[in-house]
């Protein structure tokens, strides 16, 4: 995800590569191409003889608004996009990247969270016109503030107390030319704190050659599908005892921390998450994706195991 996930000019693959290189210097195994509840499930890995397991699948799977419109071609999530734009190299002229036509059009992006900069500003950079809608105002926006700053530097519009309510197409070819927004102003305080965006009654329509709907991801369901016996809350992520970041009603000798718990971070929050749940069960995080099976009492680390100490520097 960090890889084709977030744009390089945000974060250099280089640097994606120095810290997969310290991983493996520490220890660390990397299985490619391997689907944790389909290659083989949370039990499989247990039976297979891994002590502990912990769980880091995130939230990747985008939310739409369910709005007539959305089956339009050229309406597409942050995620289909940007994986296009990093993963097929659709940056570079070479690549036959099935990727929109983006140069010299409109393209709108729906959300107002760092995915949305992402998105926005990699659609700035292939030459499109782009504005950014959001329900609420300006100073609501989740994103950060240097992010919003700079998509704005960039050149990118802001279109705030707006959501759409349709999107328009043409009747031949199917793509989509329009969206239909409903004009919005602030309510009482949801759930959130934040002030809700209610309907006023107006709309206005903005032609529209790209849309690219940066609204937030759900859980990914494969690994909770594959093991009933994880609990789960309503929004997907795993029920955790958060005093011990242990899982609840599952095998006392697999403590996990989990991170489908919440998906509206920095990318660099995950890091701290997992160690955490490393430091409570006395082990070190590059431990964690080690092989084989743990003969020693639980707890403990074997001194084959542990990664050898820096050698102190001899007194003056």
């Amino acid at each position: 995800m960090l890889r084709y996930g977030i744009p390089e000019f945000r974060l250099p693959n280089e640097l994606i590569d120095d810290v997969v290189g310290k991983i493996k210097l520490l220890g660390g195994k990397f299985v490619e191409n391997f689907v944790v509840g389909k290659t083989a499930t949370l039990q499989d890995l247990r039976d297979a003889g891994f002590w502990r397991i912990f769980v880091g699948t995130g939230a990747g799977l985008p939310r739409f608004m369910n709005v007539p419109g959305e089956h339009l071609l050229n309406v597409m999530s942050a995620n289909e996009f940007l994986t296009r734009v990093n993963l097929m190299q659709g940056l570079r002229p070479d690549y036959e990247t099935p990727l929109p036509e983006i140069a010299g059009k409109d393209v709108i992006v729906i959300g107002g969270g760092n995915t949305a900069m992402d998105a926005a500003r990699t659609a700035r950079r292939l030459g499109g016109n782009v504005t950014i809608v959001y329900r609420r105002t300006q100073s609501e926006m989740p994103a950060r503030v240097e992010e919003l700053h700079h998509a704005l530097e960039e050149g990118i519009a802001l279109q705030v107390l707006r959501a759409p309510s349709e999107f328009l197409g043409d009747a031949q070819t199917n793509f989509v030319t329009a969206a239909t927004l409903d004009v919005m102003e602030l309510g009482e305080p949801d759930e959130s704190g934040r002030r809700r965006p209610v309907v006023t009654g107006q709309q206005e329509t903005i032609h529209a050659d790209l849309v690219i709907m940066a609204l937030g991801n759900a859980s990914n369901p494969i690994i909770k599908d594959s093991e009933p016996r994880l609990q789960t809350s309503k929004w997907g992520t795993i029920n955790l005892d958060r005093r011990a970041l242990r899982r609840r009603r599952w095998p006392a000798s697999t403590p996990a921390g989990t991170q489908p718990v919440a998906a509206r971070r920095p990318s660099t929050r995950p890091a701290t998450a997992r160690r955490r749940p490393a430091r409570s069960s006395g082990r070190s995080t590059w431990s964690r994706v080690r092989s084989g099976p743990w003969s020693p009492a639980r707890g403990s680390t074997p001194t084959s195991a542990r990664p050898p100490r820096p050698s102190s520097p001899s007194p003056s």
